[in-house]
């Protein structure tokens, strides 16, 4: 027992004797690695035009534009990098471009190799670029590297930048034109956007057409954005809501009419009584319909100005809470004026 116990011992002290001689030595480590980051200034890092042009160099910047840059002092940028935990990025301008790290480049004349390209969570960066082009008419931006969330280093270059479009532009014209020759066909060849004959009067819905619509422009979104930027853009929750408000008013016109017919059930079948696409949309057999008329301006001016935003800045944008609700409002104007219709 007693030889047990003093190996026992003799394990404890040499297990703390080797750890209090190899924690300060893993701490001088780390006090060391602190120091030599420590002495690391924006002075000692600076951005520069490389001295030899790369073949795949493209000027002016554009969106498809390989870029070249020289660091002096690239090894201590790498080493920053690697203390802070953060990828080195391209900054224009002094804008961080979120996502555009070094592809390459030639260590031995510390070059960086960046290809500028454009995804759903670099768009804001890109829209903040695009105004100062297009609102400050500047012509010439400069170039610098850095770390997400900081200030760029010191730069002496400066590159010319182009704003072309035109591809995004066909490309909307190209998926816009594609849709509206499904919704043609949805209004013309089909009737998926008629109320049913045995029991509704065969017209146009209004609720059908615009649970459509919706439908409809949120793929083109989708597909347009995804299209440009290689990445799925984030759906806000406001753009869910139209697509919600649009289904509970189908509903609820579907249950109303539904119920009526049960209610009146002497009434023969009614056959189509549709006179034509827009007129169905904005009169009921009454007339004119104010209540139509309004959900219908609502709508087209929500998507109009949606599409205009997706177009130009390549996002899908959100509402205020009070806009949603008088949106919400306007559909359930809508919904309480069904009762006061005359043989719906």
């Amino acid at each position: 027992m007693n030889s047990s116990k003093r190996i026992l011992i003799n394990a404890l002290v040499l297990l703390s004797l080797l750890l209090f001689f190899n924690i300060p030595s893993k701490a001088g480590e780390i006090l060391k690695k602190d120091s030599a980051t420590a002495k690391i200034s924006n002075d000692s890092i600076l951005v520069l035009k490389p001295d030899k042009s790369y073949s795949t160099f493209n000027v002016p910047i554009q969106f498809s534009s390989f870029i070249q840059v020289k660091v002096h002092g690239l090894k201590q940028l790498q080493l920053l990098a690697e203390h802070k935990k953060k990828p080195i990025i391209l900054f224009l301008d002094g804008i961080p471009m979120k996502g555009i790290t070094p592809v390459g480049g030639d260590a031995k004349n510390d070059v960086l190799f960046f290809v500028l390209h454009r995804d759903s969570a670099s768009m804001i960066q890109w829209n903040l670029l695009k105004k100062i082009i297009t609102e400050q008419k500047k012509k010439e931006l400069s170039v610098s590297v850095g770390f997400e969330r900081e200030q760029a280093f010191p730069s002496k270059i400066m590159m010319t930048a182009e704003l072309s479009r035109a591809g995004d532009y066909f490309l909307a014209i190209l998926t816009g034109t594609f849709f509206i020759i499904i919704f043609t066909f949805l209004v013309k060849r089909s009737n998926v956007l008629i109320d049913g004959k045995d029991t509704f009067s065969g017209k146009y819905s209004l609720a059908k057409i615009l649970l459509a619509l919706w439908v409809m422009l949120i793929l083109f979104f989708l597909v347009f954005i995804l299209s440009s930027t290689n990445s799925l853009p984030h759906l806000p929750n406001s753009i869910l809501m139209m697509i919600a408000f649009s289904a509970i008013t189908l509903f609820g016109t579907t249950a109303y009419h539904m119920l009526y017919r049960k209610s009146n059930q002497n009434l023969s079948p009614i056959k189509t009584m549709s006179k034509g696409f827009l007129v169905d949309l904005l009169t009921n057999n009454q007339g004119l319909n104010l209540f139509k008329i309004q959900l219908l301006f609502f709508n087209l001016f929500i998507m109009v100005h949606i599409t205009i935003v997706v177009i130009s800045e390549m996002i899908l944008p959100s509402f205020e809470p009070r806009f949603i609700g008088l949106i919400a409002l306007s559909y359930l104007f809508y919904l309480c004026s069904l009762p006061f219709e005359k043989n719906p």
